[in-house]
């Protein structure tokens, strides 16, 4: 295991994904009937890191950083990931180990915020998309 900082939060979840720019307006409905978790509001706005080909996902919600491992996918399209949970700025450590899971050889950098690791990450190579 790679030397990195201690997470805020960690879990392991089996989840189904979708991504999409439109949605289909039934889809949305039932989606949005659906009961809230823990009686939250589930309304948040992430940003997504990915790299074509890895599974690794990076997702930026507020100040905070999550790290995404695939570990397992069934034929039904069902995944079970790892998440971890940091807080930003982010350490060498924690920067070493997201561009070490996405093959991507930069200089080790501490104390970046979300939009920072974006514009790096994003800069380095065509394949890691921004969403």
């Amino acid at each position: 295991m790679m030397d990195v900082d201690n997470p805020v939060f960690k879990e392991i979840l089996w989840e189904w994904r979708a991504f999409a720019t439109k949605v289909d307006p039934n889809i949305c409905r039932n989606i949005l009937d659906l009961p809230l978790k823990d009686g939250k509001s589930t309304k948040m706005l992430d940003r997504y890191i990915c790299r074509l080909g890895y599974d690794t996902n990076i997702k930026i919600r507020d100040k905070d950083l999550k790290l995404e491992n695939l570990h397992d996918k069934t034929h039904e399209g069902i995944e079970r990931w790892t998440t971890e949970i940091y807080n930003f700025p982010i350490s060498a450590a924690t920067f070493r180990n997201i561009t070490k899971s996405l093959n991507i050889d930069l200089p080790e950098r501490a104390s970046i915020d979300g939009q920072e690791l974006i514009s790096i990450l994003s800069k380095v190579t065509p394949s890691v998309h921004p969403n």
